[in-house]
Order: C-alpha cells, then sequence, then structure tokens
C-alpha cells in the first residue's frame, strides 16, 4: 500500500492551504473561501497525491485536528492544529489494523467520509474544512471483525491466504 505513493498522480491544490483545499472543487475551507473573497482568485499550485498513515493507536485529535498550542502562548490566537483528516483531503487514507481502531474514531472517519468535510469544534475554535479521501484498510481477521459501518466504506474487499503447500504456487 506504501509503495502505491510512487505511482500516484498529481493533484492541483490551493497554495499555502492548510487542507489541500482543490480549487475546482465545490468544497473550500474557510480560509480558502475568505482568499477567493478578497482577492477574487486563489493561486495553485500542483502536488503529488500521497498515502496518509493512520496509526491504530490514533486519538479524536489527532484524527480530526486540535488547538494549535504554538500560536496560543506566541500569538495569543486560538487557531486550529490540521489533523490527519486534512492531510488525507485528496489523498489516500490508510489504515493498518482497521479492524483494531478504537470505535469513536471509527465514527469520526465514517461521519468525514460521508460527508466530505471535517467539522472542529474545540476550545472556542470552529472550523469546518473538505475532506474528500480514497480509504484503504488491512487487516487480520484472527484479531477480530471489522465494524459492519466501516465495511460499507470499503469498495473492494480481497482475502489474502498464505501458501501452506509450497508446490501449489
Amino acid at each position: 500500500m506504501r509503495a502505491l505513493s510512487d505511482i500516484l498522480p498529481e493533484r492541483n491544490i490551493v497554495d499555502g492551504c492548510r487542507f489541500g483545499c482543490d480549487p475546482d472543487g465545490s468544497e473550500l475551507c474557510m480560509e480558502c473561501q475568505e482568499k477567493l473573497k478578497m482577492q477574487g482568485k486563489l493561486q495553485v499550485r500542483s502536488a503529488k497525491m500521497e498515502v496518509v498513515d493512520l496509526p491504530v493507536s490514533a486519538t479524536e485529535d489527532m484524527v480530526v485536528g486540535t488547538l494549535d498550542i504554538r500560536r496560543a502562548l506566541h500569538e495569543g490566537i486560538k487557531a486550529l492544529e490540521p489533523g490527519l483528516l486534512a492531510r488525507a483531503n485528496g489523498n489516500i487514507l490508510y489504515i493498518d489494523e482497521v479492524n483494531l481502531l478504537d470505535d469513536h474514531v471509527v465514527n469520526v472517519l465514517l461521519d468525514a467520509a460521508a460527508m466530505g468535510v471535517n467539522i472542529v469544534e474545540r476550545e472556542g475554535i470552529s472550523v469546518r474544512h473538505p475532506s474528500r479521501f480514497i480509504l484503504a484498510g488491512t487487516m487480520n481477521p484472527e484479531e477480530g471483525d471489522l465494524r459492519p459501518q466501516i465495511i460499507d466504506r470499503f469498495g473492494l474487499s480481497v482475502d489474502v491466504e498464505a501458501l501452506t503447500d509450497p508446490m501449489r504456487g
């Protein structure tokens, strides 16, 4: 899965956007909407699609985003530090051991996948940004089942079995 990143295509994104907004898409983050309103157009750059890893140990804050402590302390501003859903926008979100993912994180992923938008409300911050991604996951069925709600988000399922007879190849 990770090797797939070597052959992924280029895509257009808004230059300087923390959420990787697609300039031709119907959904823009609040920052890009403001730039578009002020400047009349958005600066665009090309970027290669990537595979974004979501670790099994991921917390909700890691996935959706959290308060940017650095900016809060240095500038006195409440700002969002984007999470993995921001990085995954326009990319592939890869979950190894998807069946071991925390139920609360699965619910957050399902909401973002269904709406195509991530809404973050933390510590007086309210941010909305696009979160359209391709979901890919792997799992070992011996370690537990996959929740039916997330199975529906996968368009393809492949069972891989180890060869037990080397002559069968």
